[in-house]
């Protein structure tokens, strides 16, 4: 049975992730100069983060990332925070607290939803 606090601190805290994955392992030849990866080459990642996972459990983390990655809604400046930017004339340091502010919320969804025997709701906030 999949649980949040089995996974770990390395799998909530992306500095622990592999730095080189975002370039299929091969930086000098892959560049993502503007931050918007391929949607393909995002879910490479998730998929590759998550691989210990069930299927099931990473769709709801695909999901919940499709969601917040929303082409409509998603990326509108008001939502930078929400993928580490700061938003035009914003102050970098505002950014930080939004997206900070931004990922614990969802960490502690994340954790009710699993303390409450919803596994894959808890995977959908990690997305």
């Amino acid at each position: 049975m999949d649980s949040l606090m089995g996974i770990g601190l390395a799998l909530i805290d992306p500095q622990r992730w592999n730095r080189y994955a975002y370039a299929l392992n091969n930086p000098l030849r892959y560049l993502d100069q503007n931050g918007k990866w391929p949607a393909s080459v995002h879910e490479a990642i998730i998929r590759a983060a998550f691989r210990q996972l069930s299927p099931t459990a990473i769709d709801a983390i695909l999901n919940g990332n499709n969601a917040v990655d929303n082409v409509v809604t998603g990326h509108l400046s008001r939502n930078a925070y929400q993928h580490g930017l700061s938003a035009p004339g914003q102050d970098p340091r505002e950014a930080r607290h939004a997206a900070d502010g931004f990922i614990a919320t969802q960490v502690a969804l994340a954790r009710n939803f699993d303390a409450a025997g919803h596994w894959l709701r808890a995977c959908f906030s990690l997305g």
